[in-house]
């Protein structure tokens, strides 16, 4: 933590393990960055427990189902915010983003949208010369 003018800064940094794993050829230039930066915690997303350290804390999301609560009707609003919120910010789950889309669009229009929508992963023809 720095102390600057009276304030205090906590230095976070995040890491989407899903882009990048550790083993990627992107895991070094990512490291070389977190180094560089010296975060005072490091908050890895999209991860597992097993890349984990065992003296690190992880959070993980769970949704009792509790007798005459209220919170199940709630439940899809928190996911729907949740999936909106994590578009905005350029981190969408995939499975969060369909079950939005097939939410809020009819058939219709998803059929009519899903051209725009899909990535093409072949690789380019040569063009004739």
């Amino acid at each position: 933590m720095s102390q600057e003018s009276g304030l205090v800064a906590l230095v976070v940094a995040t890491w989407n393990v899903q882009w990048a794993t550790p083993r990627s050829e992107r895991a070094p230039h990512l490291l070389n960055r977190l180094n560089r930066h010296a975060p005072d915690a490091i908050c890895l997303t999209e991860t597992h427990h097993d890349l984990l350290l065992p003296d690190g804390a992880h959070i993980e999301r769970h949704v009792p189902a509790l007798p005459l609560s209220q919170d199940a009707s709630h439940l899809q609003g928190l996911k729907r915010s949740l999936a909106v919120y994590r578009m905005v910010s350029g981190q969408p789950r995939q499975d969060d983003l369909l079950a939005f889309l097939l939410e809020q669009y009819s058939d219709e229009i998803l059929n009519e949208i899903a051209p725009l929508l899909r990535i093409d992963l072949f690789p380019r023809r040569a063009k004739p010369s």
